[in-house]
């Protein structure tokens, strides 16, 4: 058997696509383990599983483990703030929940070990930011984490709904050449990330390198 491992997903391949399986898992299960994919399915797999990721972030983390939702802090909103205006984001409608427990190693299908998001330190769904470290006040890291993230919730609000967040998201992924790093909607939030950066190093006293 052989085993795929890149940024955005890993599992073991080797089983054919069972009977049992929507047409759906059968194009994924052939775009990773035989490389024969319709790509232009992919966008609709997207817009499908997206709002399944965020229920299931959700659960896990509200309902089971009793995260909280919480505010950006006053802290936040004044550092964020010039950014939060240009990006035209309400700074009320954004939600955060720290020490979570992320979709990292998270099953997808059953009939094969699929998991997506590997080693990731946050992840966005809608205006909700999940971010696996515990809350520091007045953290700089912290800070530049939020100013990528955030700027996932600028891309959701502009698309309108988690659903086509997930098609769109899938599609700069194939357009990427299958790559986490050079899918279009993570390359303009670190893009984001790096001028909230220089922008915090020149105004704030944190000592930048």
């Amino acid at each position: 058997m052989k085993t795929l491992t890149n940024t955005s997903y890993a599992w073991t391949c080797g089983q054919t696509c069972p009977s049992n399986s929507k047409q759906l898992e059968c194009e994924l299960y052939q775009l990773i383990c035989k490389q024969n994919f319709n790509t232009n399915l992919l966008p609709t797999w997207g817009k499908k599983f997206f709002p399944i990721f965020a229920k299931d972030i959700f659960k896990q983390n509200i309902n089971q483990h009793n995260k909280k939702l919480q505010r950006l802090t006053k802290w936040q909103r004044k550092w964020l703030g010039p950014f939060l205006k240009q990006w035209k984001l309400n700074p009320y409608q954004i939600r955060i929940v720290y020490e979570a427990k992320l979709l990292n190693k998270h099953k997808i299908l059953k009939n094969w070990p699929i998991s997506i998001m590997d080693d990731t330190l946050a992840q966005t769904f809608g205006n909700i930011i999940y971010i696996k470290r515990a809350y520091k006040p007045r953290n700089g890291g912290l800070l530049t984490l939020l100013s990528h993230e955030i700027y996932h919730v600028k891309q959701y609000q502009e698309l309108q709904s988690i659903s086509n967040f997930g098609a769109e998201y899938a599609k700069h992924f194939i357009n990427g050449g299958f790559s986490y790093d050079n899918n279009k909607m993570e390359v303009e939030a670190y893009q984001a990330e790096a001028t909230f950066r220089k922008w915090l190093c020149k105004h704030s006293y944190w000592r930048c390198n």
